[in-house]
């Protein structure tokens, strides 16, 4: 295939996620609200904006250079696997500091202002997740996105959106609490990133 074409194809893939990720997330979150009903899902939301605060802050673009440096490699070269390992545990290092700090900014929030120190649990092991799973997946879509493999990143990234899918709703027939949802959203980086070890 030219590389003209893998470009093409790669879009083309980029595109078909995109648009199924945004329909899996207004179904996932209309059977999540009608599961668990508002006061939850304001719970879980809480206790995902320091996820989010770590995902904004714990990168410096070390993976568009592991990108950059990838592209211009063939995928068995013996450096793949050497600048992989070298951004990765940078990575992992960067995002351990940055976590340890917006533990401490969200502990210092949910016992003061927000008043909700009950939540700081859940987000903390959201935090946990992130580093273990969503951050070491991200570096390997990395590899994947420098190879141009876009079939690949589709349905890795559809069955992660479908397990939390199906593990939000499996939970929230059990037990209707914050927690519930926590654990459907490790479980499904967890699964995401099972799923692109087997493919890397």
């Amino acid at each position: 295939m030219s590389r003209r074409a893998s470009f093409r194809q790669g879009l083309s893939y980029a595109a078909l996620s995109a648009g199924s990720l945004v329909v899996l997330g207004v179904v996932s979150s209309i059977v999540i609200a009608r599961l668990f009903g508002i006061k939850v899902v304001g719970e879980y939301a809480l206790a995902l904006a320091p996820f989010g605060a770590l995902a904004t802050l714990s990168s410096v673009r070390e993976q568009a250079a592991l990108v950059r440096e990838l592209s211009t490699l063939p995928p068995r070269a013996p450096r793949v696997t050497g600048l992989f390992t070298a951004v990765l545990a940078f990575s992992i290092a960067l995002t351990v500091v940055v976590a340890a700090l917006v533990s401490g900014v969200t502990y210092l929030l949910f016992r003061g202002p927000i008043g909700r120190p009950d939540l700081f649990g859940p987000a903390l092991a959201l935090l946990g997740g992130f580093i273990v799973a969503t951050n070491t997946s991200w570096n390997l879509d990395m590899v994947f996105a420098a190879f141009r493999a876009g079939r690949q990143l589709f349905w890795i990234r559809l069955l992660q959106a479908v397990s939390f899918m199906v593990l939000a709703t499996v939970a929230g027939l059990y037990s209707d609490t914050v927690w519930s949802l926590v654990l459907a959203t490790i479980g499904s980086y967890a699964t995401g990133l099972a799923h692109r070890i087997i493919a890397v």
